[in-house]
């Protein structure tokens, strides 16, 4: 991908610093610049490049907050008795051999959380065709949760059998779809503010009797990722301060994320949630007050068949508007 010993030319950066005539964000240095994130080696498709240091800062924040949405095309072994499913697990270095990473139980130190969402697209006799859609980007993430299901990746010489298929080259895995947000921090702040205000407003509406003290027969359901959080990812004195009111005077507030519920419930802190939470981009709902989820729609519908907000009403089978 980028110049290195014994590769000093013909990489992708050679190629990005030609096309763009040097514009390009020095955030990655003279070694990766513009690069937002990496693709593991001999694994095709696409990679997000920024031109200038506020979009990488503002697109780095996405990556690392998971609100990135990422689908691969991947040849795998076997066959799938379903048509969809997920893997679920942390994901640290092998302590047998510290080049590959490995899968391991939530309570291993140095280890992170990683899913993997998966979906049928074509059985191959003694291969199945996958579309993969990750909700975390660890190191290896697929190809190790596909072998760890007993399912590797073809040509993937470090994770596939000991007969691995040489003749391909690498690993059948090809990043196919992106999708992010263009950064605007001045829209977010906006929004995020206005949200706040609103909130402020109901509240104060509520305790001095002004028509609005019936804040419990209300829900207010945020988007936590984008109209929430601040620029370093995380909620805002003012806007913490704000939904505690909110919630001490009797409104019924929760969230919709992409992230995990552990990642969520960190982000919260002490905010308190009236009702489940709509986390892995609408997939299912976590009661933080009993740690349950409930799944709400497959990995194939859960992107068009309907917003968020309907999404928590058929979790409470209540109709959909």
């Amino acid at each position: 991908m980028h110049p290195a010993p014994g590769n000093p030319d013909g990489t992708l950066v050679n190629a990005l610093l030609w096309h763009c005539k040097g514009s390009l964000s020095g955030i990655g240095g003279e070694i990766r610049p513009g690069i937002v994130h990496r693709i593991d080696k001999d694994t095709s498709g696409l990679l997000v490049v920024a031109k200038d240091d506020a979009t990488h800062i503002g697109l780095s924040q996405q990556m690392a907050v998971h609100s990135v949405e990422r689908a691969y095309r991947t040849i795998v072994y076997g066959g799938f008795a379903q048509d969809e499913g997920f893997v679920e697990s942390n994901l640290g270095r092998s302590k047998t051999d510290r080049k590959k990473m490995a899968v391991y139980p939530a309570s291993e130190p140095h280890t992170k959380y990683a899913y993997t969402g998966y979906q049928v697209l074509e059985r191959l006799n003694n291969f199945t065709m996958l579309e993969c859609r990750l909700k975390t980007g660890r190191t290896h993430q697929i190809r190790v949760h596909m072998a760890s299901i007993q399912h590797p990746v073809a040509g993937d010489p470090v994770y596939g059998p000991h007969n691995c298929i040489t003749s391909l080259h690498g690993q059948c895995l090809h990043a196919k779809n992106a999708w992010l947000c263009a950064p605007d921090h001045r829209r977010t702040s906006a929004v995020r503010f206005g949200i706040a205000g609103i909130l402020h407003s109901f509240s104060c509406n509520a305790q001095e009797g002004n028509g609005m003290n019936h804040l419990s027969s209300t829900l207010v359901l945020c988007d936590l990722d984008h109209l929430l959080l601040g620029a370093d990812g995380n909620l805002t004195q003012v806007v913490r301060d704000v939904l505690q009111l909110f919630v001490r005077r009797g409104g019924r507030f929760t969230v919709f994320s992409q992230r995990t519920p552990r990642a969520v419930r960190s982000i919260l802190g002490s905010v308190r949630l009236s009702a489940p939470a709509l986390v892995c981009g609408g997939a299912m709902a976590y009661h933080f007050s009993d740690g349950t989820c409930q799944p709400l729609c497959t990995f194939a519908g859960q992107d068009a068949t309907c917003s968020p907000a309907c999404r928590w009403q058929r979790a409470w089978a209540l109709p959909c508007r």
